[in-house]
């Protein structure tokens, strides 16, 4: 049934089996822990490694994948919309922000995921104006390729038919 749907599961180091019952008298091994992958996984991390460690404390074996730390991670462009700029009290925050110190691990710092919190809700407010700006550019794009007898007019009546 997994290949049928292309995933498989992740080639293991160490132990085979991932719990036992810790018994002395008849264990019972069994391999209940498992990670799965698909192609586009495997093909974008070749060189990880799953190691099957021995359980210490509980009765389950603790699985830790491991990846190349010097693979090139593919970072998009940043992209800035001028309209942001224009939005209530953001030369303010981005100040603020670059003059907080930071130690240690930021993200577990429970000031830090309110500010999360509310730059979520800055994400909603920036979806609202970047759907805004696309109605507006294709308002642009109808009225320089408007209703002349051209494949962007038919391609438009024919989605509307759907």
């Amino acid at each position: 049934m997994m290949q049928k749907v292309g995933i498989f599961e992740v080639d293991n180091v160490g132990e085979y089996y991932t719990w036992s019952n810790k018994q002395t008298d008849d264990p019972i091994y069994s391999r209940i822990d498992k990670v799965l992958r698909n192609l586009d996984w495997l093909q974008g991390n070749l060189d990880t490694t799953l190691t099957n460690m021995d359980p210490i404390v509980s009765d389950n074996a603790l699985l830790c994948m491991q990846g190349d730390r010097n693979q090139r991670i593919k970072r998009s462009k940043f992209k800035f919309i001028i309209a942001v700029a224009d939005m209530e009290g953001f030369v303010g925050n981005v100040a603020a922000r670059w003059r907080e110190p930071t130690d240690g691990r930021p993200m577990l710092n429970n000031h830090i995921i309110e500010g999360v919190k509310a730059r979520t809700m800055d994400v909603i407010k920036l979806n609202v104006i970047e759907e805004q700006m696309l109605q507006l550019r294709a308002k642009i794009d109808w009225l320089r390729l408007g209703d002349g007898n051209n494949s962007f007019f038919h391609a438009s009546l024919k989605s509307k038919q759907k």
